[in-house]
């Protein structure tokens, strides 16, 4: 069996996990060193239009944390 990941975020999608395996075991990650930084890159002309995403994104992750 291979090893899967999920972030915070599957959580927040109903519909996730549904067609998995029955087979699989989740394993939190409890180290406190296992942090990943995410970064939003998009053109200064978009910026009105991707900082919604970008700020409700930080609001889940926050939630989720």
């Amino acid at each position: 069996m291979l090893p899967f990941f999920t972030t915070n975020l599957t959580s927040l999608d109903s519909q996730w996990g549904k067609n998995l395996p029955n087979n699989r075991t989740v394993r939190p990650l409890s180290d406190k060193v296992a942090h990943q930084k995410f970064y939003a890159v998009y053109l200064k002309q978009n910026k009105n239009r991707v900082m919604p995403l970008i700020e409700k994104l930080q609001d889940q992750w926050s939630k989720y944390d």
